[in-house]
This record gives C-alpha cells, structure tokens and sequence, in this order.
C-alpha cells in the first residue's frame, strides 16, 4: 500500500508541529483494506477510522508501509498519538465540509 509519490502527499500539521503526509487510498487499496477489516465491515465507524488511518502515509516524513493487518492499526495509531489522530481527523471534517459547500454553491447556481 505503499506505492504513492511523495509529491502527491497532502501535508497537514498536528499541534506538536509534526508533518503528516495524507493521500487518499486507490480502489485497490480500499479492496485490500476491506479484506484486514472482515467482519467489521458494517460498521461505519470502524470503517471511516479505518481509511482515515490508511491514508495517513508518512509522518515526519517517515513512510509508513501501509495497512496490511489489524497490527498494522495498531501502529498507525500509536504512531499518530492522539495529536496526529486529531489532525487527520479535523482534515477529514474540513473537507468533508468545503465538498458540501461546493455541492451546495452549485445547487444554488442550477436553481438560479
């Protein structure tokens, strides 16, 4: 799960100034992910957290190898701590926010 370009990473900044690289998972990706979660797929929450995680793939710019078993979890989130795990989660909430403005602005326009 590892086969990204670093230029591709999108940056943020948790509070203790770390850099973590974020970039979304390719479908093959998401498939792959799906069969480490197994039974846990009905569970939207698990699952959000889950591809929050994955996509975390470099801290201080430091790769990380990818998910590739419930371990892995483990140490992504370790690795995250709680402040890095805020930050991927406010990035997350910030774009989920500006794609239904986005949606919303063109909504409007269409109307008009």
């Amino acid at each position: 799960m590892n086969n990204f370009k670093v230029a591709d990473l999108t940056h943020i900044k948790d509070k203790n100034d770390r850099d973590i690289g974020i970039l979304a998972l390719t479908p093959a990706e998401q498939f792959r992910l799906m069969k480490v979660i197994g039974k846990a797929q009905g569970n939207d929450t698990y699952i959000g957290m889950a591809m929050m995680a994955a996509s975390a793939r470099q801290i201080d710019g430091a790769p990380y190898a990818g998910i590739d078993s419930e371990r892995d979890f483990d140490q992504i989130f370790d690795k995250l701590g709680t402040d890095g795990w805020n930050a991927v989660q406010e990035y997350y909430a910030k774009l989920g926010a500006e794609t239904e403005n986005a949606a919303e602005e063109v909504m409007d326009t269409a109307k008009n």
